[in-house]
């Protein structure tokens, strides 16, 4: 029997104790040089905040672009379609801790150019709305310093996303394993 935690069922337990789930996240990238990332904290230390990008866990029955078009639509009410998404840019297996527990993510990070939109936060579950505490555009040229402070996961992001704006995808999907497995 599969040991599941929240409500969710988001985080299954793998064989080796760890909380481990499928993610889709996106990379948005104005055309005006900005890049939308949320910035949130953790439940149990709320001094500790990071940036991220819009994303979140694939549903059962879900592929990773629907899951990234549906988690584009509740976080930030912008409608996209799958045809929209470039990538996968970035897989990554993150290991993070979060609400006192070593987690593992498995992501499929997609790229989306956007104009710069007014972000609605109505498709916020109840857990986003108590642990995000921004939504905005970043000037992309701020991403460096930003990245400095070892506040943006994942930390590739720093440079990728200036790449990116600057000399578009060379469609080489970066590949992260914080597991090293």
């Amino acid at each position: 029997m599969k040991q599941t935690l929240w409500t969710e069922n988001e985080w299954e337990i793998a064989p080796d104790g760890i909380p481990t789930r499928h993610a889709a996240r996106v990379i948005i990238i104005s055309e005006d040089g900005h890049t939308f990332l949320m910035n949130g904290h953790d439940r149990l230390n709320p001094n500790y905040h990071w940036w991220f990008t819009v994303g979140g866990g694939i549903d059962p029955g879900e592929t990773a672009q629907q899951a990234a078009v549906r988690e584009m639509r509740e976080e930030t009410g912008w409608e996209i379609s799958e045809t929209q998404l470039i990538g996968p840019v970035i897989e990554r297996i993150g290991k993070f801790e979060f609400t006192d527990r070593v987690r593992r993510q498995i992501e499929y990070i997609y790229l989306v150019y956007t104009p710069r939109f007014n972000t609605d936060n109505s498709g916020w579950t109840r857990t986003e709305n108590q642990l995000i505490d921004a939504a905005q555009w970043i000037p992309i040229h701020e991403l460096q310093q930003l990245g400095e402070t070892g506040l943006i996961f994942p930390p590739e992001l720093k440079n990728l996303i200036p790449e990116i704006y600057s000399n578009g995808w060379d469609e080489t999907c970066v590949k992260i394993n914080e597991y090293n497995e």
